[in-house]
């Protein structure tokens, strides 16, 4: 087919992919800071990610246009165990962060991991979800929420983030958020006090915050089975989520306690990918 602008096969599994950027993601918080991409950036990976979204309904000649698209922009579209599209950026990375397509999937549903960064265990976590529940699509934020103190990179705020861009492109009204409590957020959502938390002496629970109807290729039971005990609150947050207000149905936030993220990631080591 002569050059092509798709690398791959990559020769290593998504989970080990998926682990080597954890680490190069943990590598970021060192950086005192990370460019913002430009509007003629952000309309190149607008374009590409559609490509994508036609090349997953049919369009064949599609794939090639995105990786070209892409590219223009520093990303890297590799094939990934014969069936996943791994969008990851090509060195040095900014922080714009990881996208996954499942080729194969059944249905829509989007994972999402927002502040990886910020929230420690939460990129394995959303990466064996996505795979256990068989989602179509995985989104990775590449940088921590305040790493710009113009919180230009905070994408649960900031709209002109490749973050949201997918999200716009991608969210069917099918969007699982991946998220672990930190001391404010716990005080937040559960009135623990900040000191309690980072002392241990407290435990969150585990809870689905529900924005209208459950993401239709979300399994209730199933991912109850997943995490273990999930407190499922039809209601939104009082934290701040562009992508939960830009979605009007069919959008929830699992937000994990520091015991059910250590028992998921231990089945995440020992079964990647196995429900």
């Amino acid at each position: 087919t002569g050059a092509s602008a798709v690398v791959g096969p990559a020769s290593r599994s998504l989970a080990e992919l998926l682990n080597d950027d954890n680490v190069q993601l943990q590598h970021s918080r060192l950086q005192a800071g990370a460019p913002a991409p430009l509007p003629g950036e952000l309309e190149a990976f607008r374009s590409g990610i559609e490509q994508l979204r036609a090349y997953l309904s049919g369009d064949r000649t599609a794939l090639e246009r995105a990786a070209a698209r892409l590219a223009t922009v520093g990303y890297q579209l590799k094939w990934v165990e014969q069936r996943y599209l791994y969008l990851r950026e090509a060195e040095p990375a900014r922080g714009w962060g990881f996208y996954v397509l499942d080729t194969r999937a059944a249905g829509n549903l989007l994972v999402e991991a927002p502040a990886p960064l910020d929230e420690r265990g939460a990129l394995t976590a959303g990466g064996w979800l996505f795979t256990t529940l068989g989602a179509r699509a995985l989104a990775l934020a590449g940088a921590p929420r305040a790493i710009n103190p113009d919180g230009s990179l905070d994408v649960l705020r900031n709209r002109q983030t490749p973050f949201h861009v997918f999200h716009q492109v991608m969210a069917r009204r099918d969007v699982l958020q991946v998220r672990a409590y930190t001391a404010h957020s716990s005080e937040a959502l559960t009135g623990i006090p900040i000191e309690a938390f980072r002392a241990g002496t407290t435990l969150p629970p585990t809870a689905l915050w529900v924005k209208t109807t459950l993401p239709p290729g979300l399994d209730l039971a199933r991912l109850q089975r997943l995490v273990g005990e999930l407190q499922v609150h039809w209601a939104r947050t009082p934290l701040a989520n562009l992508q939960r207000d830009a979605t009007d149905a069919g959008f929830a936030e699992l937000v994990l306690n520091r015991a059910d993220l250590r028992r998921l990631l231990a089945r995440a080591r020992f079964a990647p990918g196995q429900a």
